[in-house]
């Protein structure tokens, strides 16, 4: 049986994937009362410095807003976010809706894209899809999407 071979695009979003549910596992346990935990060789002690760690696997965080009458402040309230993780061939990104406090809300995709192909959502081969779809929340809200 020959197995299907990833595509660059793929391999990136599949190492950002497993940084995100490593991270994400750690600070459970410490959450849980862990005294330190160990991610990729580093060691950490407290929820904080897992947080920071996931704010810096960030490129960029962007916002937008629906349609609104101009002057109408606030409809133009932040209504989507973009958290840009890599950029160029290949790029990875995590699109979602924010709700009325400016917080991710709802469903929550990560996207791949390579030179000269359309962004295409990527879910990781996981044991459980909770586990991601949790894991994803909090990377999401790792970030801050006010003024």
């Amino acid at each position: 049986m020959n197995k299907i071979e990833k595509s660059h695009a793929e391999q990136n979003a599949e190492g950002h994937a497993e940084s995100i549910l490593e991270l994400y596992r750690a600070y459970r346990k410490l959450e849980n009362g862990a005294d330190s935990v160990m991610v990729k060789g580093q060691e950490f002690e407290s929820t904080d410095r897992i947080r920071e760690r996931a704010e810096e696997n960030a490129r960029s965080v962007e916002v937008r807003s629906d349609w609104h009458t101009p002057g109408d402040s606030e409809s133009a309230k932040p209504s989507e976010f973009l958290i840009l993780l890599s950029t160029g061939g290949p790029a990875l990104r995590i699109v979602g809706d924010l709700g009325n406090y400016g917080n991710p809300e709802g469903d929550f995709t990560m996207q791949h894209q390579d030179w000269g192909t359309p962004w295409t959502d990527y879910r990781p081969e996981v044991e459980s899809n909770d586990d991601w779809i949790d894991a994803l929340d909090w990377f999401a809200n790792c970030f801050y999407f006010g003024e």
